[in-house]
């Protein structure tokens, strides 16, 4: 049963992108995108909090502001080195299971993300994606791994893509165990992730199609 508990979510997110700045707060519909996916994601029934995690940039702190201003935690950290920052947050708020979930998904999916959960309860392993390799639309990714994995894969790897991108060296070393859910059918072809302008304007045409109910499934 401990193996369940402290399940935390942490959205990293921030403002400096350099496709789209400041995408984060965009608005869909004149909701915020951030608004948006916390929404969505609190609707997960296994989680017990969630976090945006952010950088100590000044331009990051209108971001900070803002999701404290709607009842969310924030915590911020280093910009190059997100694995530090996934692990720092994690260990402030005594997590034992992170879910990784980056602030450019807005559609992201609460049921994909409690199976996700659940198979990693249920498997008993160090780490579980739906990602590697994608079988759901870009956009819906969900990573879960244990914090004591990540902290060891921090004092083993001190290569630049693994800091930045948080999770490869879990996923790839040979030293955990890992396992990936595959979805039905093949849908990793389409792109509901936010990078561009045109990735902005194809999520504001699905949530006017949907509106108002935010909530829906995939």
């Amino acid at each position: 049963m401990d193996f369940q508990m402290s399940i935390i979510a942490i959205v990293q997110a921030r403002m400096g992108s350099t496709r789209l700045k400041g995408k984060v707060l965009k608005k869909i519909n004149g909701v915020p995108l951030i608004k948006l996916l916390l929404i969505r994601l609190s609707k997960s029934t296994l989680l017990d909090k969630i976090i945006v995690a952010t950088t100590s940039n000044k331009e990051d702190i209108e971001l900070k502001k803002y999701i404290k201003s709607i009842g969310y935690a924030c915590e911020v950290g280093s910009e190059k080195n997100i694995m530090d920052r996934f692990i720092k947050v994690g260990a402030k708020n005594k997590a034992k299971t992170i879910v990784r979930i980056t602030g450019d998904c807005p559609l992201v999916d609460a049921k994909i993300v409690d199976k996700v959960i659940n198979e990693f309860i249920t498997r008993k392993l160090d780490y579980v994606s739906n990602t590697y390799p994608p079988t759901f639309p870009d956009g819906l990714d969900v990573e879960v791994f244990k914090l004591s994995s990540l902290i060891e894969a921090s004092n083993r790897t001190s290569k630049l893509y693994d800091l930045e991108h948080v999770t490869p060296y879990l996923r790839d070393s040979g030293y955990y165990k890992t396992y990936n859910i595959k979805n039905k059918k093949d849908y990793s072809h389409i792109r509901l992730t936010v990078d561009e302008i045109i990735d902005l304007n194809i999520i504001k045409n699905i949530f006017t199609y949907f509106h108002p109910n935010y909530y829906f499934s995939w």
